[in-house]
């Protein structure tokens, strides 16, 4: 039995190839949600974050590329994988600079099908694992100075100037909860106004 590999939303009118990709994707470890038009596939991505979306291009009403239009004004980043059997080389590419990340001429085997989704997804938990190790250094570093700052106040300042650096902004306080639990008591700071400053209350 495979493991899990990820959440795939598959977008087709064809009831036959929905149920193919399905199973074929399912065999594979995926979770699959289906979508017969792009109303159902919007649908589908306000309830549940998927890590692959498979799209025909030839669709009634709404066809593929302007789902692929929607689903980037939405600013959902999952990589999407166009799917068609007649689709223009103007088509392919302006489906390319709308962010598609791969794509797949029908008819297609199972295999090819399983094979190219893996890769896609593979690519985007080794973008997220990099982005989540970029977000954890300032931690990181943090608690490195944790583990041999002795001086409070030193720390207090290390902590507000690294975390001012790393959301660019130009002001950052460190403020504690004082004993009465109602009142903050600023223990760094940095970019503040001058009549407010360390020891202030607030």
């Amino acid at each position: 039995m495979n493991s899990w590999a990820g959440r795939v939303l598959v977008v087709d009118d064809d009831p036959q190839l929905r149920d193919l990709c399905r199973q074929t994707l399912a065999r594979a470890g995926f979770v699959v949600t289906t979508a017969a038009n792009a109303t159902s596939a919007l649908a589908a991505l306000d309830h549940a974050p998927f890590d692959l979306i498979m799209i025909d291009l030839a669709m009634p009403e709404i066809d593929g590329l302007q789902l692929l239009e929607l689903i980037r004004l939405r600013d959902i980043s999952v990589p999407v994988l166009i799917v068609s059997g007649v689709a223009s080389v103007d088509q392919i590419a302006y489906a390319m600079r709308l962010g598609a990340r791969g794509l797949l001429i029908k008819p297609f085997r199972a295999q090819e099908l399983a094979d190219i989704a893996r890769e896609l997804v593979a690519k985007r938990q080794a973008v997220q694992v990099r982005d989540r190790v970029a977000a954890l250094r300032p931690v990181l570093q943090i608690s490195q100075h944790l583990l041999t700052e002795l001086d409070l106040t030193r720390l207090y300042a290390l902590i507000v100037e690294t975390v001012r650096v790393e959301v660019r902004a130009e002001r950052a306080s460190l403020m504690l909860l004082e004993p009465d639990e109602q009142t903050l008591r600023i223990v760094a700071c940095t970019g503040l106004p001058t009549t407010v400053g360390i020891g202030s209350l607030i």
